[in-house]
Formats: C-alpha cells, structure tokens, sequence
C-alpha cells in the first residue's frame, strides 16, 4: 500500500494538515488537550484518542526511559490510516 504524503502544523489548539503542495485538508482534525494528556485525530470521520499521560505513566511505572509525544501520537493514528506524516518547520 502506498502511504498518502501530507504536511502537519502543531499549534497549541491540535494541527493542521496540508498536502504536498500546500492545500489544506479538510478530512483530517486534530485537537491537542493539555490536561489530561490527549491528542483525538479525526481521519474521514473515524475518530481516535490518544491518552499520551496515562501512556506515559505507565511507561514510567514499567521503569521505560521512553515518552510518547504529541507527534508521535499524530504519526501513529495517520499511519494506521495510510498517510505519510512530516512535521512542518515551526511546529510544537
């Protein structure tokens, strides 16, 4: 399967998604939340949260030197749905 490129801008709100020549999509949302930890990622309707602070919790309890973070959650639901994420200069 040939992943679909897009281009993501993290603001303090979520992100924005553009394509490759700078077209804003509209069938990809995000919205970031500081407290708890949550990132939901809308992808053509089919919505997904990310409890990033209770994943990190748990990879602290299992003694994990690791964190996830809001790119890495973003990455990974538009991964799952076949789309190709890089970050844009300027992003959080």
């Amino acid at each position: 399967m040939c992943a679909h490129k897009v281009f993501a801008k993290i603001h303090l709100d979520g992100a924005d998604f553009y394509e490759p020549e700078g077209v804003k999509l509209d069938e990809i949302t995000c919205v970031i939340y500081g407290d708890p930890e949550l990132v939901q990622v809308e992808v053509c309707g089919h919505m997904e949260t990310v409890e990033i602070g209770a994943i990190n919790e748990f990879l602290q309890d299992e003694g994990k030197d690791e964190r996830l973070s809001y790119r890495d959650a973003i990455t990974g639901v538009l991964n799952d749905h076949g789309f190709d994420v890089e970050f844009m200069e300027g992003s959080l």
